[in-house]
């Protein structure tokens, strides 16, 4: 299977962690300041400590795998410079009132 890109994002998966890291309200001004490389792996993080949410439901085998392959394919690096871009320009609005 290959990797497509999907609605203007690396493919189906990094546009899907976008998708509900909206739906979680995540407020992505906590990257600012950060290296692109930190800003990733906080991303991670987050998206970890969604899905710990849901440990209750006690993933494994098949629905497991599953996601950890899904989130394997993310690319992270993509979703942060996105949303260290997005802390950039509501600076700079900032700056401008």
């Amino acid at each position: 299977m290959t990797n497509q890109t999907c609605n203007g994002w690396a493919n189906h998966a990094t546009w899907l962690v976008n998708l509900w890291l909206g739906e979680y309200n995540y407020d992505h001004s906590e990257l600012s300041g950060l290296s692109r490389y930190d800003a990733a792996q906080a991303l991670k993080a987050t998206v970890d400590d969604i899905l710990t949410e849901y440990e209750e439901a006690k993933l494994s085998g098949l629905a497991s795998d599953l996601i950890n392959s899904a989130l394997s394919d993310v690319d992270w690096y993509e979703l942060a410079d996105s949303y260290m871009e997005d802390c950039e320009v509501s600076t700079e609005d900032n700056d401008d009132e």
